[in-house]
């Protein structure tokens, strides 16, 4: 991590709808309505309107995890067993991938054909291939990774040092170089909101999920 190129500042909040509403949020994404789907803790995938934070759908049984992810026309979800692409219509299944062997998965991204996933313990983030899940690329880093998102080009991901039970833990939005892993941006997280999954709208809003206290809250980058 260059001082030089990284500048730390906060994300401000722009709209939350809290714990008590969603319960606990894992993976987040948005689709191309600007809706915000994430999974759920009971293993479900939700859709929620971000104006009015009504669910608009909701499919059962995903076994949904932690990363969640959308290609433009299909979602994909970590699940307990695999990471799979699935049809937000009919919730149907349409294509399995093996998780990375030995990885506990945090977030995921998809971008040009392939699928970015954190490794939340190993503090990595991981290039796949979205037709083969081979593993193209691995980047380092020194936190644990949350969430991750491409947004407008840039590589971005959620950041964890310390854990629950740390006094001094901090949670961050962190803008990476996509080639080396060098961080250039941090973003800090107002009253340290413990970031799982993220996800951009067409308002270009992050959508955060909260890890511990559950939730949605939508920051600006900028």
């Amino acid at each position: 991590m260059s001082d030089s190129t990284k500048s730390t500042s906060f994300a401000p909040t722009v709209r939350q709808f809290d714990s008590e509403e969603l319960g606990p949020v894992h993976g987040v994404t948005c689709d191309a309505d600007g809706n915000v789907w994430f999974a759920h803790d009971e293993g479900a995938m939700l859709c929620l309107e971000p104006e009015s934070g009504r669910i608009i759908k909701r499919l059962d049984n995903m076994q949904a995890m932690s990363g969640t992810a959308f290609d433009g026309t299909h979602l994909w979800q970590i699940t307990t067993e695999a990471i799979v692409r699935i049809d937000p219509r009919s919730g149907e299944v349409v294509k399995t991938l093996p998780k990375p062997e030995g990885v506990h998965c945090s977030g995921m991204a998809f971008a040009a054909g392939c699928l970015w996933v954190g490794a939340y313990v190993e503090r990595q983030l991981l290039k796949l291939d979205a037709e083969t899940g081979e593993v193209l690329k691995t980047l380092d880093s020194d936190c644990f990774v949350t969430g991750i998102e491409w947004i407008q080009g840039e590589l971005w991901h959620g950041a964890w040092t310390g854990d629950k039970s740390d006094e001094n833990r901090q949670t961050s939005l962190r803008r990476l170089d996509p080639d080396s892993g060098e961080v250039t941006r941090e973003l800090r997280l107002e009253d340290d909101w413990t970031v799982s999954g993220t996800g951009v709208d067409r308002d270009g809003r992050l959508w955060c999920g909260g890890s511990y206290g559950g939730g949605l809250r939508a920051v600006r980058l900028s």
